[in-house]
């Protein structure tokens, strides 16, 4: 009978510690995200400084998985089906220009590989849709750059760029058409594909971004902040409404 107690009580203790341990995981998760993104829009600020040019971070919308890696050559056709399962989480900085060339001709590159937003974060859906009364996040502006590799076709991606003093601009360095912050909205969850249920093939074209809790990129809000004039990155957090 004690030991049976005892037993009960324990698995009480489990009960209530295991998802205040899961929460704790997963704000450990989300932390990690936002020093992530805030430590690359500082090397991407900086890039743009020291070089004296313009540097964007591309990101990666959901428009990629409308692209036939088959039309791609094979070394773009394989970076390419790797990209397209890291819709929302994935970035890279990019630069049309280096240090040296001469006007006229420029040479664009991308300045990192693609990087990818820790497990279980993400990007929030609703910065990659356009702003409305439903959707209050201003999304990112759209630009044309060569995907996935400097040497293809462009396609239009989202982006924030910054010119050689390190503010917030255009991608071709000019100068906002609308002077505000750019905010970037963190969300804890997961980018879920569908399988076919014949041959078990991913279906890229059909996914869901699962918030988890369900909209906490808005009510536990994580959200990197770029200021418009200094082009630095902070974090603000929201609470629990």
């Amino acid at each position: 009978m004690e030991l049976m107690v005892v037993i009960g009580i324990i698995a009480i203790v489990l009960a209530i510690a295991l998802p205040n341990l899961r929460g704790s995981r997963e704000s450990l998760e989300i932390d990690a995200a936002s020093r992530q993104l805030i430590a690359d829009i500082s090397l991407a600020r900086g890039l743009a400084i020291n070089g004296r040019t313009t540097v964007a971070m591309i990101f990666l919308p959901s428009d990629i998985l409308l692209l036939d890696p088959a039309s791609f050559p094979p070394p773009a056709a394989d970076q390419l089906k790797l990209l397209q399962a890291g819709v929302y989480s994935q970035y890279a900085l990019f630069s049309f220009r280096r240090t040296g060339d001469q006007p006229g001709r420029s040479t664009a590159r991308y300045l990192t590989e693609w990087k990818s937003l820790p497990a279980k974060t993400f990007i929030a859906e609703d910065k990659f849709i356009a702003f409305s009364d439903v959707n209050p996040v201003p999304q990112f502006d759209y630009a044309e750059f060569p995907f996935p590799f400097a040497t293809n076709l462009s396609n239009s991606l989202p982006y924030v760029a910054f010119n050689y003093e390190g503010r917030l601009s255009k991608s071709d360095g000019s100068p906002l058409v609308t002077p505000a912050d750019i905010r970037i909205p963190l969300a804890r969850g997961a980018i879920f594909y569908s399988r076919d249920p014949n041959t078990g093939v991913v279906d890229l074209n059909s996914f869901i971004a699962q918030e988890v809790p369900k909209g906490n990129s808005a009510t536990l809000s994580n959200h990197v902040v770029i200021d418009w004039i200094s082009g630095r990155a902070r974090l603000e957090r929201g609470e629990l409404r």
